[in-house]
């Protein structure tokens, strides 16, 4: 044991310098093995749960996240009133495109205005995913992915043809809670 020590302290300092040259580098590791800068972000898109795409005041806008089924959702702004839950009427405006930036459709073509039991199929299931969680007065920027959207079918009339992503830009005005 008494040959080994040299060794074993020699690997002990190598590991200790090693720490201490990674630490103060400033780089992290990234997922393929490679370093970023510290305070990059790899991706600008993280993967949640749908129910972590719900916003807080406190949470910083035009943060985008990427749900399990392919719905991206940007809080553009945070708003400050009552959070919409599933059950709720909910009322938005909105703005509806392709991603080539044509508009498809709007609520100020109907009225100003649009309103909706939420997570109940009274709409298309990118929306009830992506206004849950909402707060009033909250702006969202909508990349709905096909099998959220209009599907292989797209709509009779054929406004959205078939396979089409949608992008939707939604203000929440107003949640009437549910009895």
């Amino acid at each position: 044991m008494k040959n080994n020590l040299p060794v074993i302290i020699a690997a002990l300092v190598i590991v200790v310098l090693l720490v201490l040259i990674f630490v103060f580098s400033g780089k992290k590791p990234s997922p393929n093995g490679a370093s970023a800068p510290a305070g990059s972000n790899e991706s600008s898109v993280a993967t949640v749960n749908t129910q972590a795409a719900t916003s807080s005041p406190a949470e910083p806008a035009n943060r985008t996240a990427t749900t399990a089924d392919g719905l991206q959702i940007t809080d553009v702004s945070v708003g400050t009133g009552a959070v919409a839950q599933a059950g709720d009427t909910v009322t938005v405006s909105y703005v509806g495109s392709f991603p080539n930036g044509q508009v498809f459709d709007a609520s100020a073509n109907h009225g100003g205005s649009f309103s909706f039991v939420l997570g109940v199929g009274h709409v298309i299931p990118g929306w009830d995913e992506g206004v849950l969680g909402m707060r009033v007065g909250g702006e969202r920027k909508l990349v709905v992915p096909p099998a959220l959207g209009y599907g292989a079918s797209g709509t009779p009339d054929g406004t959205i043809p078939p396979n089409a992503t949608l992008d939707f830009d939604i203000k929440l005005l107003g949640v009437s809670k549910a009895q």
